[in-house]
């Protein structure tokens, strides 16, 4: 097996080689400003749902901000590594 795969090995010319290694690198930076896209349009569209939620609720800082605390608590206990403070709710809500 090992002499079947060794005789299946192909050198490329440095050329060759450069062109493999810009054309795959190109392929997977697309795919990861793809993703960056992707995570930013989702994370914006949670954040005007949000924002949307609190406002229907009629939520304001006289009166709500027991509520809002409560909600970030409760959604930093879930959610560990998301920016769920009182203060990023609020800034949600005026989204």
């Amino acid at each position: 097996m090992n002499d079947l795969m060794q005789n299946k090995n192909i050198a490329l010319a440095q050329a060759d080689y450069t062109d493999l290694l810009t054309h795959t690198i190109t392929v997977i930076d697309n795919a990861r400003v793809s993703v960056v896209r992707q995570v930013n349009t989702a994370t914006t569209s949670a954040y005007y749902e949000i924002s949307s939620i609190l406002h229907e609720k009629k939520l304001e800082s006289s009166h709500g901000s027991g509520v809002v605390f409560q909600l970030s608590n409760d959604l930093k206990k879930r959610y560990l590594n998301m920016g769920v403070s009182p203060r990023q709710l609020w800034d949600m809500k005026k989204f």
